[in-house]
């Protein structure tokens, strides 16, 4: 029987930003790259949707300690104190 899954070659500098998108420690590739193409087709569709899940993202990494002390949040502050829809 095939196997359903894949291997891909990356850079070290490409996995390292991967890497810094994890929401958990132990989140799978796999999950980090559908949350991304998740929130690029959203972003099509809804550009606000899209950055408002970014904000939670961020959220959720800084509550589950994946932020380092000195690594400011890539996205606005502002937006998080908008009424964002996104389901």
């Amino acid at each position: 029987m095939a196997s359903k899954t894949t291997t891909i070659k990356l850079s070290r500098d490409i996995k390292v930003r991967i890497d810094n998108l994890r929401v958990y420690p132990k989140e799978s590739y796999e999950s980090i790259f559908s949350r991304m193409l998740d929130i690029l087709n959203t972003c099509h569709i809804n550009p606000m949707k899209a950055r408002g899940k970014l904000v939670m993202m961020d959220r959720q990494r800084k509550m589950n300690g994946m932020v380092k002390p000195d690594e400011k949040s890539k996205t606005s502050t502002k937006v998080e104190d908008e009424n964002i829809d996104l389901d």
